[in-house]
């Protein structure tokens, strides 16, 4: 799985896409959720009837068909981009997004057995529009913050310390034992012994570890030496 992942952003890097995918896809599911809400509260607060029950369903409903795949590139730039790593934003949109599902399931169920605008929908129809805020707001933090950024940096160096797990700590564990060697006095130095390395260790193609990837290891280590550095201080 996470093999194909890898595959499919490479074709896109080839064309020229670098971005996640994810985030275009939310703008569907969001407007519908919206779209719902905003109605819903009109016609409740005025006492009249903006659209038939039906439509309310029909739009429910595919807010919800649309939530699976965006939920699904939602993970796939997670895995592509954040190395699987589950740093505070994440876990709030992984929470978010199951509430959000569970939900628009409500909401779907409570809209067929309601003939029009009731407070209990418009109250269904809020959550969906708060769990949905609550998302673009965490989601937007993780696009928005660049390098340098707290939030950046932090997932950065859980990215690169769960790469250096899978690769690297069976030989070096914690990496206490290679903090300090000239291979880490720059990127591009690190970066060719990884490739053609010496003694017993072995080498790491770019299939392996690409060229990304091997940054965030270089980061990871070169940040948890300056920890070091500062502890003995």
């Amino acid at each position: 799985m996470i093999g194909m992942i890898d595959l499919l952003y490479q074709l896109l890097e080839e064309i020229g896409y670098t971005h996640p995918i994810h985030p275009p896809l939310t703008h569907i599911p969001m407007g519908l959720v919206i779209g719902v809400f905003i109605f819903a509260l009109v016609a409740v607060l005025f006492r009249r009837t903006i659209l038939p029950q039906l439509a309310y369903n029909r739009i429910i409903l595919l807010a919800l068909i649309f939530s699976f795949p965006t939920i699904l590139l939602g993970y796939m730039d997670w895995q592509y981009f954040y190395e699987g790593t589950w740093s505070f934003p994440i876990k709030i949109k992984a929470a978010m997004s199951g509430a959000l599902l569970i939900l628009l399931f409500i909401a779907l169920v409570t809209g067929r057995k309601a003939k029009a605008e009731t407070r209990r929908t418009l109250t269904i129809y809020s959550l969906c529009f708060l769990t949905m805020t609550i998302l673009g707001y965490f989601g937007g933090q993780l696009i928005i913050e660049g390098e340098g950024k707290p939030q950046a940096a932090t997932v950065r160096f859980l990215s690169g310390e769960k790469l250096f797990a899978v690769n690297c700590n069976d030989c070096h564990p914690g990496g206490s034992d290679i903090l300090n060697p000239p291979q880490l006095t720059n990127f591009n130095t690190f970066l060719a012994y990884l490739r053609n390395p010496r003694r017993a260790m072995p080498s790491f193609p770019p299939e392996k570890i690409s060229e990304k990837q091997a940054r965030k290891v270089y980061d990871y280590l070169t940040k948890l030496r300056e920890k070091q550095k500062a502890s003995r201080n």
